[in-house]
């Protein structure tokens, strides 16, 4: 929403002072999104305490938990299906925490700010000596729904009982609620493959450039498919490895090399003049 700010007043202050308002303009952009994923070995690297006792990490709010734990069942897929008997993860400086830090344990915590999907472990087994990585979907500690009331959990103004709240705690809603970046988060997690181009990409490429008419999705130039390889499909988020249709499209090599991201894109010179040839032959301009 744009809003329409006027200060007559001040105008009328500056009229009589003999002055002319100097134009300004204010932008602001969203910062990125930063994925965390890293072990806790100081205090510091939070910042400091705020009103609303959320923790955060460089203004981002960011959970907490105990990655390395022994493993309390007699298997890893048990531990999965009792993931809830393990510890919990926090939201907020909650008692549990302030207990932590007068205990000097708190370095034990993890940093993550994912989203949703369950927590990455090491489960000891003390039987073995064997460390088991694994993921365990833990829950939100009580402690920090009550510090921060959340949804009416200390208070009970939500209308639902503790139980409840606690079992509904989305992570999601959690961060949309207090993080201002968070809106452009990516989908890819630290648990995703390697992004690369996968086995079948030839017949991914060679669908595309069916689907587009073997023509440019940007500057419309049409290629004959003895010149193919003078068309590229672009990742629109840049993931090589997302081949859903909405995120590919059909570009000549000079329309690829000017995506935002693509410096590092080299058109060969007798690519390029071919396409600018045909460019000319069929009275494309560029600007």
């Amino acid at each position: 929403m744009k809003l329409t700010v006027r200060y007559h007043e001040l105008d009328a202050l500056l009229h009589r002072l003999g002055l002319k308002p100097a134009p300004f303009t204010l932008d602001v952009a969203a910062r990125p999104w930063m994925p965390i994923e890293v072990e806790l070995t100081s205090l510091d690297e939070l910042d400091p305490p705020t009103p609303d006792k959320v923790l955060r990490r460089g203004g981002e709010p960011i959970f907490l938990y105990i990655r390395d734990t022994p493993l309390k069942h007699r298997s890893v897929e048990e531990a999965q299906a009792h993931a809830h008997e393990y510890s919990r993860f926090h939201v907020a400086d909650c008692r549990t925490l302030k207990d932590m830090k007068r205990k000097a344990r708190f370095e034990r915590y993890v940093i993550t700010n994912r989203d949703r999907g369950p927590f990455r472990m090491h489960l000891h087994c003390e039987a073995t000596g064997e460390i088991h990585d694994t993921e365990l979907d833990l829950k939100v500690c009580k402690n920090c729904l009550e510090e921060l009331d959340w949804e009416g959990y200390r208070s009970g103004r939500g209308g639902h009982s503790k139980e409840e709240i606690w079992r509904s705690f989305s992570r999601e809603t959690f961060l949309k609620r207090y993080s201002p970046t968070f809106s452009a988060q990516p989908n890819r997690r630290d648990t995703d493959p390697p992004d690369d181009y996968p086995p079948n990409w030839n017949s991914i490429r060679e669908e595309a450039l069916t689907r587009a008419k073997f023509c440019c999705e940007e500057c419309g130039v049409l290629v004959p498919v003895a010149q193919k390889w003078l068309l590229d499909v672009h990742h629109k988020n840049g993931v090589k490895s997302d081949n859903r249709r909405r995120n590919l499209r059909v570009l000549c090599k000079l329309c690829h090399e000017r995506q935002p991201h693509h410096g590092h894109y080299a058109v060969k010179p007798e690519d390029r003049a071919a396409i600018e040839q045909l460019r000319r032959v069929q009275n494309i301009r560029v600007r």
